[in-house]
């Protein structure tokens, strides 16, 4: 540790060096061992879907109902020029029931060149979770429920598997 008004000899300069860079490289594997999420909220359950997959996140008010699509595409909304698809992710959830937020929000997810919305009732915010920590999805789940879930951590936090809500079919409605 260097004192104010004292001269450090060089081997106390490469010690407190390594110190620095050892710690520096813990903090950095700290990192990799933490998923980064973006928490919502739908009905009474808090979900995280990882930031890589979030493009942005909009105000709701309301989208252009499509003919002839399945239940839980709610319909397109054009946001910055673009005309995305808004999914009901409490539909494809199978979640009960529950009244709709005052002011939902639509989570815009993009891989590759596929992009959709998501309706969700709050967005909460940004959070990093313990890759140690995430519990499997419960068993007592089936089918898409099971498909789309990642796992749950110890504080209840359900988590999306971003990945697989691009590659489900019945998901993927006429695309060409």
């Amino acid at each position: 540790m260097k004192i104010w008004g004292s001269m450090a000899t060089p081997d106390e300069v490469l010690k407190e060096r390594a110190v620095r860079l050892a710690a520096k490289e813990e903090e950095e594997t700290k990192e990799q061992d933490l998923l980064h999420l973006l928490e919502f909220q739908l009905g009474h359950e808090r979900y995280g879907i990882e930031v890589h997959f979030v493009k942005e996140v909009c105000p709701f008010s309301a989208c252009t109902q499509l003919p002839h699509t399945p239940d839980f595409v709610l319909g397109v909304v054009n946001i910055r020029q673009r005309i995305v698809s808004v999914l009901d992710l409490k539909k494809i959830l199978s979640i009960g029931e529950c009244e709709r937020a005052a002011s939902p929000k639509v989570i815009v997810v993009e891989k590759d060149d596929l992009e959709f919305a998501l309706l969700v009732d709050e967005v909460r915010g940004q959070k990093r979770v313990p890759l140690a920590s995430i519990l499997p999805p419960p068993l007592s789940l089936q089918g898409m429920q099971r498909d789309l879930l990642k796992g749950m951590t110890l504080d209840k936090l359900i988590l999306l598997e971003g990945a697989a809500l691009f590659m489900k079919k019945e998901l993927i409605v006429n695309r060409s």
